[in-house]
């Protein structure tokens, strides 16, 4: 292989970065190309997996995953309530609710996500740089400090919004926090 030869004036060396400015730049469109080809087959995959267009269950809506699977998740939580709550044994909504169920198996991740914000404010007295990476670790971030109180969101959504007080005194106040933040972003 040969090695190019080193420049030995201004222009030769001009020469050499443009030359090789226009080689990075054709790498960066090849790449970019690669790049979207790919994000393609990945939003192709994660639709097949949340949506069933072939037999027409469900239809994906305009809300997007916040974390992996969360619409996923949070539907078959629901089937999972309604079934518990709702539906009475021994009808066809029971079997086929159990259906889909038994053939749509979930993480938890909704149930696993609530005991971390359970554990989080077990005990809250203040919030403490402790409390806020446990929460930022789920997506719940505190970008103001309003009066005595901090407004949590998550995922940077103004929809979901929590009030939480800066310092507590109730014994219980850490646990009604946390109740109502899964409550709102659960």
């Amino acid at each position: 292989m040969n090695k190019p030869k080193k420049p030995q004036s201004m222009q030769e060396l001009m020469t050499y970065y443009d030359n090789t400015i226009d080689l990075l730049q054709v790498d960066i469109d090849m790449l970019k190309k690669e790049n979207a080809r790919l994000q393609k087959i990945i939003d192709e995959r994660s639709h097949a997996q949340t949506v069933s267009i072939n037999d027409g269950i469900i239809v994906r809506g305009a809300e997007a995953d916040l974390y992996p699977n969360e619409i996923r998740e949070i539907l078959i939580d629901v089937l999972k309530a309604a079934r518990a709550n709702i539906i009475k044994e021994g009808t066809r909504r029971a079997d086929v609710v159990d259906d889909i169920l038994n053939a749509n198996p979930a993480e938890g991740a909704p149930s696993i996500r609530a005991k971390a914000i359970q554990a989080a404010f077990k005990g809250y007295v203040s919030m403490d740089a402790s409390i806020r990476k446990k929460l930022s670790d789920l997506g719940i971030t505190f970008p103001t400090k309003v009066s005595n109180h901090h407004k949590a969101i998550y995922y940077g959504d103004d929809r979901y919004k929590v009030s939480v007080s800066a310092s507590c005194s109730d014994r219980r106040g850490g646990d009604n926090t946390a109740a109502e933040i899964i409550r709102k972003f659960l």
